[in-house]
């Protein structure tokens, strides 16, 4: 199956000027919910309420890792000859999965640079993540000051987590506490909305 066919929202990318890549994991993906209320998705109807020219195509995928999503981004820039922006989604897995923030760090640093390569005037944001309560706060401090360091570095803008209030929450989680529900997407496409529009009417 083509997965940029089955993860992207209506619209043919391949004409589009302006196609909104949002890579990621199963956040981006919208885990165990409708396609059509993942958080990519209700952008896009944001983007077309507002009257912009951005094709979104949901690049997330459940478990992913940095550097699994660095050769996924391989593959979709062979496929996507017009991408302009890109959201970069990333870096919890890597923890679950015990990889070093170095490690993470470069396969981040990869995945900007190689967006960057496509073209010069690409836009590339970097969302910010965040550990849960039960990691130790130096563990959580270190993760957290990867983002604003490679924000920094690379000069792009770092998002909010905008999974602050929704963690834990069992009324906006599907019931493990992590993943959104409906509700929870729904918030978090709010989250992402308010953080990522101002840039869009920058054009």
């Amino acid at each position: 199956m083509n997965l940029l066919l089955k993860n992207s929202t209506q619209g043919d990318y391949e004409n589009e000027s302006h196609n909104l890549l949002f890579l990621g994991n199963s956040i981006t993906e919208g885990y165990r919910i409708p396609l059509q209320n993942s958080f990519p998705f209700i952008i896009q109807k944001k983007i077309i309420e507002a009257g912009l020219k951005y094709r979104i195509i949901n690049g997330g995928l459940s478990g992913d890792t940095t550097e699994n999503a660095y050769l996924r981004l391989l593959e979709y820039k062979k496929n996507i000859p017009h991408l302009s922006c890109i959201v970069i989604e990333l870096g919890l897995n890597d923890i679950f999965h015990e990889i070093p923030l170095i490690d993470i760090k470069n396969n981040l640093l990869k995945i900007i640079r190689t967006a960057r390569n496509q073209t010069s005037d690409i836009k590339v944001f970097l969302m910010e993540m965040k550990l849960l309560n039960d990691f130790p706060d130096e563990s959580k401090r270190n993760f957290e000051n990867l983002y604003r360091s490679i924000s920094e570095e690379e000069n792009i803008p770092l998002l909010p987590f905008p999974m602050e209030e929704i963690f834990h929450n069992p009324l906006l989680t599907i019931g493990d506490g992590l993943h959104p529900n409906e509700a929870g997407m729904a918030a978090v496409a709010e989250n992402v909305w308010n953080s990522l529009s101002p840039y869009f009417h920058e054009d």
